[in-house]
Parts: C-alpha cells; structure tokens; sequence
C-alpha cells in the first residue's frame, strides 16, 4: 500500500502506466518481464515509486506518470552495482519525486517533478542529465547519510542538496547517466510494432 493519496479512476485514462508497461520499458535483455514487473510493484510498496491513480475497475491497477520508469531504472542499475539500502532507494525517489526550496524561485514548486523536468528537458535536446547518489559524513560526528540529486553535468545545473553541505564531507558518489536510460526506455525510441 502506498503512503501517498492517489486519486480513483474507473480505468487507465491512456496516458498513466501500469506497473508491467513500465516493466515492459526497462526489462533488460535476459531479464524476465514477470519479475521486474514484481519488482516494480515491490518499488511502490517501498515508497520509492510514486503513483497518481489507482483503477477501481478491471485490474484495479495502480498507475504512475512516465517519471516513474526512470526511477524503477535507476534502482535496478543500483541493485546491479550492488547499491540496494533502504536510504539510497528513498533518496533517489525524493531526488526523482520531490522538489526542495533551493530549486525553485518564489513560493510554489512546478507542478511536475524534477524527474518529468528531465523528461520534457530530453525531449527538447538536453544531453547532459545525471542522476548522483551520495554519501555524506557528518563533520560533528562522522553519520553516514545518502542523498541524491540530478545534475545537467554540461550546463553546471543541479537539484539543490538534501544536507547543509559546510556540515558534511564528500565521501562517495554513484552516478546513473540519465540520457542513457531515456535512449532506451523512450517510447520514441522504440520500435512500432505493426
């Protein structure tokens, strides 16, 4: 169950995603549809994938925004580097999910996450998207926190820090090249199948 209200609908509209149609753009070769899409589901269950609706009708699927295949993409290449806690899953969604006051100017976020700010940025020619994955150490006290942002690594643009960094040192990152993830998951990038 999802910690977050999402609106009922008697069925997919068209445009949201199910758990499987974003299995089915990030399923890589070898792998077996059936268990990502499991395992997106699980993501939801977690907190870490974010849907707007839930069907009340047929499947009673639950639906998400494209955004959303991009953050069950970089939790599967996390788990691929081994990189599969609790913190760095939720710091990703937050990066992929949540707007933080530094990123915007006056008093109200967009009404898209930055993860569709990256979509629509894709779309129009942007190249340089990454999303990083940090740990932070305390300087008081030596904690280790995760935190992640998204950084257009060509234009110097970024997601504001979780943390105040004068209060934490650089210790690691792990960084996922975004563009390589919308190259493949893109609908305009995938064959039509007549």
């Amino acid at each position: 169950m999802s910690i977050f209200h999402v609106r009922e609908v008697r069925r997919n509209p068209g445009d949201l995603l199910t758990a499987v149609d974003i299995a089915k753009a990030i399923t890589p070769i070898g792998r077996d549809l059936r268990k990502v899409a499991d395992l997106v589901n699980y993501y939801r269950t977690r907190s870490y994938l974010r849907p707007v609706a839930r069907e009340t009708e047929g499947r009673k699927a639950w639906l998400f925004l494209p955004d959303q295949a991009l953050v069950a993409e970089v939790l599967i290449r996390m788990g691929e580097m081994g990189v599969s806690d609790e913190d760095a899953a939720l710091a990703v969604g937050r990066a992929l999910n949540v707007w933080r006051a530094d990123d915007f100017e006056g008093d109200k976020p967009p009404r898209y996450t930055p993860g569709m700010h990256v979509l629509r940025q894709y779309e129009e020619g942007a190249r340089d998207w990454s999303l990083e994955l940090w740990v932070l150490a305390r300087k008081d006290s030596g904690r280790l926190v995760k935190t992640a942002r998204l950084h257009a690594i060509e234009r110097g643009e970024a997601t504001a820090w979780e943390y105040p960094m004068e209060n934490h040192d650089k210790r690691s990152v792990f960084a996922v090249d975004l563009i390589g993830v919308l190259d493949r998951i893109h609908p305009r990038n995938r064959p039509t199948v007549n």
